[in-house]
Order: C-alpha cells, then sequence, then structure tokens
C-alpha cells in the first residue's frame, strides 16, 4: 500500500465505502486510512468552526460515514 493512500485518503478515495472494496488492502490498512480521514476531517471541522476558509461542507455527515465504516471492520474509533 502505498504511503500516500494512508496520509491523503480524501485524494484517492471518493467515500468510506471505497475504501472497504479495495482489495488490495488488509483490514489493518484500510482501518489506518479510515482513522487517518477521519481525524482529517476533525481538523477540517476545527477549521470551520475557527471561520478559516476551505473548510467542506457537510463534515458531520462526511465523519459519520467514517466512523461507520470503521464499526464495520470491528474497529470503534474512539478507542
Amino acid at each position: 500500500m502505498t504511503k500516500d493512500r494512508k496520509l491523503d485518503p480524501a485524494d484517492y478515495y471518493r467515500s468510506p465505502a471505497d475504501v472497504l472494496a479495495d482489495d488490495t488492502l488488509s483490514q489493518a490498512d484500510k482501518i489506518d486510512v479510515l482513522t487517518n480521514w477521519a481525524n482529517d476531517i476533525r481538523l477540517l471541522q476545527v477549521a470551520e468552526e475557527e471561520n478559516m476558509p476551505g473548510a467542506a461542507p457537510d463534515l458531520a455527515a462526511a465523519l459519520e460515514a467514517v466512523e461507520q465504516a470503521l464499526l464495520s471492520l470491528g474497529h470503534d474509533d474512539a478507542d
């Protein structure tokens, strides 16, 4: 797995479901990708709250989708 997919998942995947469907990733890799994606979304939410430009709309829904994908892998993002 390329390091880039782990570091910038939104650049490589259209949705968390695409990560789950990627047969080239192990379960651990999928968890890493999704966890990084969730962290990226949280950073964007903080930026949005601080009225910084560049934050994408509907971040709460995006975060929910990533968290649900993690749960489907048996990983609670709160862990």
